[in-house]
């Protein structure tokens, strides 16, 4: 099999994959949660360690999106994921709060297009019984 030499392999980083999964939503009007990493950052530099080790333990081990698939008028399918980069790995406690909650990790833009279609096609499913 012959390759091409000059191509460049595209590297994504988690920020990449955060934004692509926001304007996927967005686009589909699909409604979400999410805490950008730009307010960890923030939170890091500009708060006291008393503020910051309260928000980090109350909200810390929070997946990165929380997405609402509406069922009816209700009630809602909530899809927890975790947005990592390619060879990224979750930390222990996100481990751990994955053990008391499902989520799922995505580490490219197909992943995260097949979460969402697999949790639409779920929703079909729900409206049909």
């Amino acid at each position: 099999m012959k390759t091409d030499t000059n191509q460049i392999p595209l590297i994504l980083y988690e920020n990449d994959i955060q934004e692509y999964c926001e304007r996927c939503l967005v686009d589909r009007n699909i409604p979400f949660f999410h805490v950008p990493d730009s307010f960890w950052r923030w939170v890091y530099k500009n708060t006291s360690t008393g503020i910051r080790c309260w928000l980090f333990k109350v909200f810390g081990s929070l997946p990165d999106m929380m997405i609402f698939f509406p069922i009816n008028d209700r009630f809602s399918l909530m899809v927890n994921v975790e947005l990592k980069k390619p060879g990224g790995y979750l930390r222990t406690g996100q481990k751990e709060a994955a053990e008391k909650m499902p989520w799922v990790t995505a580490k490219s833009p197909d992943a995260i297009e097949q979460i969402i279609n697999e949790a639409q096609c779920l929703i079909e499913r729900i409206k049909a019984v």
